[in-house]
């Protein structure tokens, strides 16, 4: 299944240093993505913005107000555009929160298009009562 999906990738460090595993991170999105747009929250020196530029399609820089919710809508609403949006079968959202991936993110993305859901997430914690997992 080739879907056209567009990736809204919120960075923050507050020295504004783009680290290793960021750029690894980006990379393996990047290969699931027809499009990556990177917002970031605050600031970014020069050597972080030419990394990130490299990987992504834009590179959004932007007042750090609103946290990762606030990032996202702005993405959604001026950004990227609710029109634009609408040309995507799927939106991506993410941060630099997390270490990874651990297995290609073509094989995480390939397993959930085999399941019937409206949006999904990746995380690790503990058993939840109710909870499905495909």
């Amino acid at each position: 299944m080739n879907l056209k999906r567009l990736g809204l990738f919120l960075f923050f460090d507050r020295d504004g240093i783009v680290d290793d595993y960021v750029l690894f991170l980006l990379k393996e999105l990047r290969s699931v993505l027809t499009e990556l747009i990177v917002i970031v929250n605050g600031s970014v020196n020069e050597a972080g913005f030419q990394a990130l530029d490299a990987v992504a399609d834009s590179v959004v820089i932007r007042e750090n107000e609103g946290f990762d919710a606030g990032a996202w809508r702005e993405g959604i609403l001026t950004i990227a555009g609710k029109e634009k949006i609408r040309t995507f079968d799927e939106l991506i959202l993410t941060n630099d929160s997390y270490f990874g991936p651990f297995i290609p993110f073509s094989t995480i993305f390939e397993r959930m298009d085999r399941q019937n859901v409206d949006f999904w997430g990746l995380s690790v914690h503990g058993e939840v009562e109710g909870a499905r997992c495909p």
